[in-house]
């Protein structure tokens, strides 16, 4: 059978499936047992384009899937968990992690026969995923994948042993461009550029290709993985498109650089005396070379970078949202004025919604794409570095992350949406309060929605904080009435529970608005001039 090509052919195609089947089984068993705890580490440590690079590093080599990295950061665009900037770090660090599997089969994979070894890995990975907890049976399917990733590395190997050297990867010749192409074409189809690298290697090391050619296709097989986080940016909005096309823009450029590279690589390998020894571990330095040079010549462009893409993927629909340039942080007056007229926009964003929610002439707001708008505000207001000393500037820079925290805050108030809104506006003991809160909101609009008045928010703070200092008096009384009529049986404890909710929201939603608009009153007096638009 070995000797058979068309055997030969079947089997090499069987170990690559058997490596597919591997890896997509391995994949999804760490996605369940680590996956939701890889999200939350992406999330918490991705404060900075750099942190973001290592968080996206690590975790696509512990989760084996650049994809999943990134298509997680396209979510958390799409989701405005994170800001754009900030995910554009885990693109970048998402494709020097997805080296971490050649450097597996070049290290292990070529150095033991493990394939005998691991097959009975199999058996006990699926008996304890038959057999076992949830939890220990998907570390079951991750060890039954892992086997088979090298029982499929074995086969495929075995085969392509047999293989003539003159067969049709081979005919491909010295053109490099014609190797890319190809290279691009097998992950597309094999949805996997680590199946792509594993596949070059054991040509590779089977003598069927050199290593000029393996190269190449490498290069390819890094540009082809995009397609995955391109597919996932459809139906997106501009955020989650940005973030997708600048992971194939990412990869094309580093691409590019590395086929530039290979010449110069392969002359340095041949000073060095290294083209003697192992090519597979040339390839995967290579790999791993030119993904590092990518994200670390990338990263200190990111706002640059950033920048060119939210203009090559405008938002049409974000027209009126406030465009915090970095170029500003230069002139401290001129940024934090930036922030403070960012910050009055998405309180109308934020008064319009509650307007609509109390039974007002408000719009719902899209609440997505206000915290986007607050994740940016509040990374912009981070890059701003001031020393205490600054005086007023430094008071201007307090009160503004302040604002931006009860912003977020009142937004969760408004994500708790109608349930709690319908019970205060319906319920005879809170339907005055409600009404006086929808009063003061939409009062607050027309100071809000003009861009140019620059009219004083001092009387609008003293009329809100006036009214939530009520609200938490008439709190106190409303929740004395619920209470003790829960405990007479004139209402049932769900309906009293709504109650005692509703009340609570008017007080938080008016507290929060009171606080934020004597924060803004507060910068700005500060500002003066500054506190204009820009």
């Amino acid at each position: 059978m070995a000797h058979n090509p068309l055997a030969a052919v079947l089997e090499a195609m069987g170990g690559l499936g058997l490596f597919l089947l591997g890896m997509l089984v391995m994949t999804e068993a760490l996605k369940r047992l680590g996956g939701a705890a890889m999200r939350r580490a992406l999330m918490h440590y991705t404060r900075t384009p750099a942190s973001g690079a290592l968080a996206g590093c690590l975790s696509t080599a512990l989760l084996q899937s650049s994809s999943a990295t990134t298509v997680a950061a396209v979510g958390f665009v799409g989701a405005g968990l994170l800001s754009f900037p900030h995910a554009l770090g885990i693109v970048f660090g998402a494709n020097l992690g997805t080296t971490v599997t050649g450097w597996l089969v070049a290290l292990v994979g070529f150095r033991f026969k493990l394939t005998l070894a691991l097959m009975p890995l199999c058996l006990v990975g699926v008996a304890l995923r038959l057999f076992a907890p949830p939890r220990w049976g998907q570390a079951g399917l991750a060890l039954a994948g892992f086997s088979l990733i090298f029982v499929g590395l074995g086969t495929l190997q075995q085969g392509m042993s047999h293989w003539d050297p003159g067969t049709a990867l081979v005919s491909l010749g010295e053109s490099r461009l014609a190797l890319v192409l190809f290279g691009i074409l097998f992950t597309l189809i094999t949805q996997s550029s680590s199946a792509g690298v594993a596949t070059t290697l054991v040509a590779l090391h089977s003598g069927l290709i050199a290593l000029d050619q393996g190269l190449a296709l490498v290069v390819g097989m890094d540009i082809g993985t995009t397609a995955t986080a391109a597919l996932a940016t459809i139906g997106g909005s501009a955020a989650v498109r940005r973030t997708g096309f600048s992971h194939v823009i990412f990869n094309l450029f580093t691409g590019i650089g590395a086929l530039l590279l290979i010449s110069p690589y392969l002359q340095l390998c041949q000073r060095l005396s290294l083209l003697g020894g192992d090519p597979e571990l040339l390839l995967v330095a290579f790999h791993s070379l030119f993904n590092l040079m990518g994200v670390l010549l990338v990263l200190p462009l990111t706002p640059a970078f950033s920048r060119l893409m939210m203009r090559l993927v405008p938002d049409p629909s974000d027209a009126s949202a406030m465009v915090l340039e970095p170029a500003w942080l230069e002139d401290a007056p001129r940024a934090l004025g930036a922030v403070f007229k960012a910050s009055q926009r998405q309180l109308a964003g934020l008064s319009r919604h509650l307007s609509a929610l109390l039974g007002g002439k408000g719009q719902r707001q899209n609440l997505q794409t206000l915290k986007l708008q607050m994740l940016q505000s509040r990374d912009y207001l981070d890059h701003l570095h001031l020393p205490p000393s600054a005086n007023k500037t430094w008071t201007v820079l307090l009160a503004l992350i302040a604002v931006q925290d009860h912003l977020y805050r009142l937004l969760e108030r408004c994500e708790e949406e109608e349930e709690r809104a319908l019970t205060a506006r319906s319920s005879i003991s809170l339907k005055r309060e409600a009404k006086q809160l929808l009063e003061q909101v939409e009062h607050l609009l027309p100071a809000l929605s003009d861009a140019h008045t620059g009219r004083s928010l001092a009387p609008l703070a003293a009329a809100m904080q006036s009214l939530a200092n009520h609200l938490q008096q008439s709190a106190s009384a409303a929740r004395l009435e619920v209470m003790g009529r829960i405990g007479q049986g004139e209402l049932d404890l769900p309906s009293g529970t709504q109650r005692l909710e509703a009340i609570r929201w008017l007080e938080r939603v008016s507290a929060h608005l009171a606080k934020v608009l004597h924060l803004l009153e507060q910068a700005q007096q500060h500002l003066g001039e500054a506190a204009r638009p820009v």
